[in-house]
């Protein structure tokens, strides 16, 4: 069916309300892309924090994972840090690959500021690397710290490199050597 105006206002106002119409329906669909990778990633982390603390959920704490398939979820203590190493396969099976215990870590340390870290979600598409040279590459990671206050700082999809890094690079470095050793 083709419309045809013969008033030019109303050519117009038909190209404005259509150039309107797109932009919103961009804007909606990358919102929702935004919201629901990072809803997917989130379920899947919290099904791996529910089973590896039967429901105990700690205050506070780190999550990392590669993949989705991977996870290291750091644990403040009060005398230290109990680091959890997980896998996830195919069927969303959790299994513990291993736990232990650091005493004193400097970089941990820095990790449980929540001051280091931005309050949105970011992901490669975010105006955080929008805005600048940026470069990305390698597998995917998935990143968040819960803090007592039981707000989620740093959430960030990202891969293993990239720069600039939203995360502390001291941070990332470190969750992601630790992680490494059990792929």
């Amino acid at each position: 069916m083709k419309l045809y105006f013969s008033n030019p206002y109303t050519v117009k106002l038909g190209k404005k309300i259509t150039r309107t119409l797109l932009v919103a329906v961009f804007i909606f669909t990358s919102f929702q892309s935004v919201i629901g990778q990072s809803g997917a990633d989130y379920t899947k982390a919290q099904a791996v924090i529910n089973k590896i603390f039967n429901k105990q959920i700690p205050n506070t704490y780190l999550l990392f994972s590669q993949d989705n398939s991977y996870y290291l979820v750091v644990e403040k203590k009060e005398s230290g840090y109990e680091e959890h190493f997980l896998r996830v396969d195919e069927r969303n099976n959790v299994r513990r690959l291993n736990s232990r215990f650091v005493d004193v870590n400097t970089t941990l340390d820095r990790a449980f500021n929540k001051e280091v870290y931005h309050k949105d979600y970011i992901n490669l598409d975010s105006e955080f690397f929008i805005s600048s040279t940026s470069f990305s590459g390698g597998d995917s990671v998935y990143f968040y710290h819960k803090n007592e206050d039981g707000n989620i700082y740093g959430e960030a999809n990202l891969s293993t490199v990239i720069h600039p890094n939203p995360i502390d690079v001291s941070v990332f470095g470190y969750l992601l050597n630790e992680l490494q050793e059990y792929i």
